[in-house]
């Protein structure tokens, strides 16, 4: 027979129930009743270094120095070996103007721990801040390089959270372009990318691949991670630089794809794709990216082949879910799109495209569940700026559609808002005035005879969901009649005239 054993209850004044107390007040913000409790704690437990210490942290948070420093020196003296206690009286000596005596506290806490990243930055720091810039720009580098090696996410972050500012501080001391800078913003994109923090990363790599042409790799995580971000112009322009005679991953092949396929490209990204499929087989994603390219190229039933093959070969699959919908509300088949937008939030009920498409097919209320699940998606603050703007959109449309009109252009302000452009109303006036103007009674009078006399292309127009798509399904069953899809030609052709016929002049004039 065992017996279980438990730990006693700590008693109301024991140490430990002291340092609880006044961990639980300093994180409720109450400062003032903080400090109190921490003295409290020094003065029943004057021989605990972490009484010390916390007395000493509280102190510097609500900017008493005065009490800071003999608090974190009472610590440090009990516990001379400990790095964060030295940091943290660095910390306080910085904060009261003693660089001195915050270097000297660095230093030894550096002698204890040499790797440590967070000491090495905050020495980097001051050594530049005091004139000794080759120092300190190695010290900051060599954090930078420590920082990187961990593996969990909550160091990274912090890590990230230190480096922000010292990147800054090291541009200060290094010359741009050189190898030094370079291979700082190097290992700082390494770092943001890896706790996912997307964007600073872009905006090191971008600083560090023109200092260093020649290497394809930093290329290829900067257009790679563009890709990630939808900034898909931007990413051709550094993967199309790969090395073709170089071993490739089928991954940089399908990134590749993705950007020449959403930029229009085409059969520049089925070509891609063949490459990736000889590198690597078929892959569901890779299959995606197909379809994408297919039904650009109008071939919306060899599309549909490569979505149902995606999702064949990844059943749970959210994104095939959701292109398979794509290709049916293509082909005007609303409702069995809906089918798939509404199974691919059953999988990812993150995916703010799904959410999009399944409130401009008006099948979403506002009393609806989905509808409910959207706004706490916005509220939680989790979402990327991109799936926040879709899903303020998806937010806005459901709220227009029930007569809530407030609500919605709350909504189409914050989405309009998280967007890369503005509108520019005198502008968008002016151009459309242009077109008046251009396109007058006499200007049609006098061209009406351009053009090819053929009658075999039909085009059909109109706005979205007034029934274009069906008309197109009922004319392409017809055996002499091919359904182009919606093409890309005109708006290519017209606003690339200027530079065809060699003028600055824009379009209309």
């Amino acid at each position: 027979m065992s017996t279980a054993l438990s730990a006693p209850a700590p008693q109301e004044n024991s140490f430990q129930s002291l340092v609880d107390s006044a961990s639980r007040i300093l994180k409720s913000g109450q400062l003032d009743d903080a400090q109190r409790a921490c003295r409290t704690l020094t003065e029943q437990h004057p021989e605990q270094p972490s009484a010390w210490y916390l007395h000493g942290a509280t102190a510097l948070k609500c900017g008493d120095t005065t009490a800071a420093i003999p608090a974190l020196e009472r610590a440090v003296a009990l516990h001379r070996t400990h790095v964060g206690y030295r940091r943290m009286l660095a910390n306080a000596y910085r904060t009261a103007g003693r660089l001195e005596d915050a270097e000297g506290a660095l230093e030894k806490a550096l002698h204890n721990d040499p790797a440590n990243f967070e000491t090495l930055l905050a020495l980097g720091t001051i050594k530049i801040s005091k004139g000794q810039k080759d120092i300190g720009v190695d010290l900051c580098r060599r954090g930078l390089a420590a920082a990187f090696k961990h593996q969990q996410r909550r160091v990274l972050k912090l890590a990230v959270k230190l480096t922000s500012a010292t990147v800054g501080t090291l541009y200060q001391f290094t010359k741009p372009g050189s190898s030094r800078s370079n291979r700082i913003d190097e290992i700082y994109g390494n770092l943001c990318h890896r706790i996912g923090e997307d964007d600073e990363a872009i905006l090191a790599f971008q600083r560090a691949v023109p200092a260093k042409p020649e290497r394809s790799d930093l290329k290829i995580k900067l257009g790679r991670l563009l890709v990630s971000r939808e900034r898909f112009a931007e990413a051709i322009s550094f993967l199309e630089d790969i090395d073709r005679d170089q071993e490739e991953d089928p991954a940089i092949c399908i990134d590749f794809a993705v950007a020449l396929a959403s930029t229009h490209r085409y059969e520049d990204a089925i070509d891609i794709l063949e490459r990736a499929f000889s590198l690597g087989g078929e892959s569901p994603r890779a299959l995606l990216v197909l379809g994408q390219a297919q039904t650009g190229v109008g071939d919306t039933k060899a599309a549909l082949k490569s979505f149902k093959r995606a999702l064949m070969l990844a059943p749970n699959s959210a994104a095939a879910h959701f292109a398979l919908g794509r290709n049916l509300q293509e082909e005007g088949a609303l409702e069995e799109a809906n089918r798939f937008f509404f199974d691919t939030l059953e999988i990812d009920p993150t995916h703010a495209s799904a959410y999009r498409f399944l409130a401009s097919n008006k099948a979403i209320t506002v009393d609806d569940e989905i509808f409910k699940q959207a706004l706490v998606l916005l509220t939680q603050g989790e979402a990327s700026a991109l799936d926040r703007k879709k899903l303020h959109f998806t937010v806005a449309t459901i709220f227009e559609q029930a007569g809530d009109i407030d609500s919605a252009f709350t909504h189409y302000q914050a989405g309009n808002d998280l967007k890369d452009v503005i509108f520019d109303t005198e502008l968008c006036t002016s151009y459309f005035g242009r077109l008046i103007e251009a396109y007058s009674a006499a200007f049609l009078d006098r061209t009406k005879n351009w053009g090819d006399a053929d009658k075999r292309p039909v085009f059909i127009v109109g706005m979205p969901r007034s029934g274009t798509t069906l008309v197109e399904q009922i004319l392409a069953s017809h055996k002499d009649v091919f359904g182009a899809g919606e093409l890309e030609t005109f708006h290519e052709y017209v606003f690339g005239m200027s530079e065809r016929i060699d003028t600055e002049t824009p379009y209309p004039d």
